[in-house]
């Protein structure tokens, strides 16, 4: 069975954002318009300004515009845990086939003991579709407690290189919100710090760079507070970013 061609229209591109903000809708804007540029974390964040509404009403239309060069996919991909342990094994283990419900606790069993070898040598593909089943398949065993799939997760998120491109940034998003990594800043923290070094800051990176921030505004502050000190020192970051650093230092309620 082939999967449906999806159209080529402003409606079904990652760039279009529905209006109002976060509503299901046929209306809506392009994030890639240099109109925007200003106005992309209020945009993005749900926290628009008086003028930001004030643009985007004047300039949203209607998403049945067939798209432009930049037409992108969205990504939709289904979290592990909305999936019954049942459907699960069958995304995960193509070869098993068990439906009754006597065999569940078993299959958990499976699942938490299950290698995830193939699906490590999957994350190294060329071909950005196969990464992303691999992922969804290790965050599916890692969701039943696959200890091994964790580490494959956190393995290959500390592997990739601050992103470039869209792509690349959703790609990265997507992962951190699967390993889900609000319990463990000790692992985070310096590696996001990092990439706040490396990463290049502009209109396709900053969805991502506001994530970062948004998590070490929640980690404790004895983990965050010298690194945060240290890069508002540095002429590196702009002054739009400093200010979020003297938010989170200050405590403020910035996000």
């Amino acid at each position: 069975m082939h999967e449906e061609e999806i159209i080529q229209c402003c409606i079904n591109c990652s760039q279009f954002f529905p209006v109002p903000l976060n509503e299901l809708s046929e209306y809506g804007i392009c994030l890639s318009d240099d109109i925007f540029e200003a106005y992309l974390e209020e945009i993005i964040e749900n926290t628009p300004s008086e003028r930001c509404l004030k643009l985007i009403n004047q300039q949203k239309y209607h998403g049945d515009k067939d798209a432009c060069d930049m037409f992108e996919e969205p990504e939709i991909i289904g979290a592990a845990e909305n999936f019954s342990i049942d459907e699960l094994k069958r995304i995960i283990i193509s070869n098993e086939e068990e439906d009754d419900d006597d065999n569940l606790d078993d299959g958990l069993i499976d699942l938490k003991k299950i290698p995830v070898d193939q699906y490590v040598s999957q994350l190294n593909s060329n071909d950005s579709t196969i990464r992303k089943k691999a992922i969804v398949n290790l965050s599916g065993l890692a969701a039943f407690k696959n200890e091994e799939a964790k580490k494959a997760l956190l393995t290959y998120f500390r592997s990739m290189p601050p992103p470039n491109n869209l792509e690349a940034v959703h790609e990265k998003m997507d992962l951190f919100e699967k390993i889900n990594p609000s319990g463990i800043y000790e692992e985070f923290v310096p590696l996001l710090i990092d990439e706040l070094y490396q990463i290049n800051s502009n209109n396709t990176t900053r969805q991502w760079i506001s994530k970062i921030f948004k998590y070490l505004s929640h980690a404790p502050a004895s983990l965050v507070q010298e690194p945060l000190e240290k890069m508002l020192k540095d002429k590196r970051f702009s002054y739009r970013l400093k200010q979020k650093m003297k938010a989170i230092l200050a405590e403020d309620d910035y996000f």
